[in-house]
């Protein structure tokens, strides 16, 4: 049998900034939840992106690489810019 390191999974979950003048978003809100909730074994990470996609790309990118996360899930918000 192989022993594998004790690696905790980590899950990174994204949600938008509000805008066009609104005081939240539902897709950040979904994501603060999941934090809020926690998943037994894994480690949940939230990271709250600009909705001006040439922005949240970029802070996308940066997340998945200062987290080296090894799931990646978006919650999208039911309406957007």
């Amino acid at each position: 049998m192989i022993d594998l390191p004790n690696i905790v999974p980590t899950l990174l979950i994204t949600g938008f900034e509000p805008f066009d003048g609104d005081d939240s978003n539902p897709s950040w809100e979904v994501a603060r939840e999941f934090e809020k909730i926690g998943m037994n074994g894994i480690k949940i990470i939230v990271v709250r992106l600009p909705y001006v996609f040439s922005e949240s790309i970029c802070c996308l990118f940066e997340a998945i690489e200062s987290f080296k996360t090894n799931q990646f899930w978006q919650s999208h918000s039911l309406v957007g810019p």
